[in-house]
């Protein structure tokens, strides 16, 4: 993700007070940002957040490294000046349930329908990440979510630290059966992809621990000459990583179904580490299945065995 300042919220526009309720937040499945919904509002199937899907009514939940919430600031102090194609420009400090936040609101046409969108961002101390939530009310929908109303389900915003294993799991359409007794699992995109790791922290600074990246994206059909290449390019540019050199690829079937894997040696580019990674793709049924381990050399035979066991797990429903 890009943490230059302007992009950041003029990406979320282009897409699509106090705290006055005493009800307990809501968090989605493997969410760690939660809200009081209002009535009519539940957690979307399509995005991460609440929706009220008749009155085509948006809470759309991200949350972004705590380094990039400086950023982000920066970001909607400029935007709180001018944006094209967004008018009423507003800048706030709101007291929510997680402490101060700041929020941007604006008129826009969204989807071809007048809207109101508020952006609020905050960040606490206590988390490795920093909570953004873009709420999207149609003009249509005024009268049932007006400014207050919307401020008020902003305002009961609360966060949360890890989430339970389970959870997290859960939220992908497959099942994880076996996890390689890592402690962790963390979702990197709510029911799409979840990093398994002994890590303390969400992300790690460097790469000194083993960690499996379980992911599933949809993709056009890829034809069995072409799945080394295309399993080749998605490891370009991988991030942390220099010196890395292809030391292996061969086809296999994961589950029943075509797969490919690659073997990549490399260093952390922080530490000078050396490091293995193995990267399996699972193809068919619309979309990919896709596991990328790594570890330092120094624990890798261990650390195979174990990425092997959560890929040999893998049960699809």
């Amino acid at each position: 993700m890009s943490h230059r300042p302007i992009g950041i919220l003029a990406i979320l526009f282009a897409l699509c007070a106090q705290p006055a309720s005493g009800a307990d937040a809501i968090f989605p499945t493997a969410s760690r940002i939660g809200l009081v919904p209002a009535a009519g509002m539940t957690p979307s199937r399509a995005f991460p957040g609440f929706e009220d899907a008749g009155r085509k009514v948006v809470f759309l939940f991200a949350e972004l490294p705590a380094h990039a919430y400086p950023d982000t600031l920066k970001s909607m102090r400029e935007s709180g000046r001018s944006m094209p194609g967004v008018s009423e420009i507003k800048r706030e400090v709101l007291l929510t349930k997680s402490g101060a936040a700041h929020m941007i609101s604006g008129d826009q046409t969204v989807n071809d329908a007048p809207s109101r969108k508020w952006i609020l961002v905050t960040w606490n101390s206590n988390y490795d990440f920093a909570a953004m939530v873009t709420a999207i009310v149609p003009k249509d929908a005024a009268a049932d979510y007006p400014d207050a109303r919307v401020r008020e389900i902003l305002a009961s915003l609360s966060l949360r630290g890890d989430v339970p294993n389970d959870e997290v799991l859960s939220s992908l359409p497959f099942r994880v059966a076996e996890t390689g007794a890592f402690k962790f699992a963390r979702p990197v995109s709510v029911g799409r992809a979840v990093l398994l790791t002994d890590a303390e922290q969400s992300l790690s600074e460097t790469l000194s621990q083993p960690q499996i990246l379980v992911s599933i994206a949809p993709v056009a059909p890829v034809e069995a000459p072409d799945r080394p290449r295309f399993s080749q390019q998605l490891l370009t540019n991988l991030p942390g990583l220099k010196d890395v050199q292809m030391t292996f690829s061969e086809p296999l079937r994961i589950a029943g179904l075509p797969a490919h894997e690659i073997r990549l040696s490399g260093k952390d580019a922080k530490t000078g580490t050396a490091v293995t990674v193995v990267q399996w793709v699972r193809f068919g049924g619309g979309h990919i299945v896709r596991l990328v381990g790594l570890s330092p050399n120094d624990q890798w035979t261990d650390s195979f065995a174990r990425f092997r066991r959560i890929r040999d797990g893998l049960e699809f429903r």
